[in-house]
């Protein structure tokens, strides 16, 4: 398990784990979503294009964390189980 405290810049290092986590199969926790404003629409762009099925290893999982927010993509939340 890798964790990512969003915010100040993080985005990218964010982006690395999840690229090496859909490889290797292992999770990752991005904490603090709703801190990452800037990020939110590449995570988005993520969950819409990379996380599709025969794409991402089996044990690959992707946990979020955030407080309630109206800059959360509603898409993120539809795809969520």
């Amino acid at each position: 398990v890798e964790s990512v405290s969003l915010g100040q810049g993080q985005g990218p290092v964010a982006q690395r784990w999840i690229d090496q986590a859909l490889a290797e199969g292992f999770w990752v926790v991005l904490q603090n979503c709703h801190l990452a404003k800037s990020f939110l629409p590449a995570l988005e762009l993520i969950c819409e294009t990379q996380l599709v099925e025969g794409k991402v290893h089996p044990n690959f999982r992707l946990w979020l964390t955030s407080y309630p927010s109206e800059i959360f993509p509603i898409s993120i939340l539809e795809s969520a189980v």
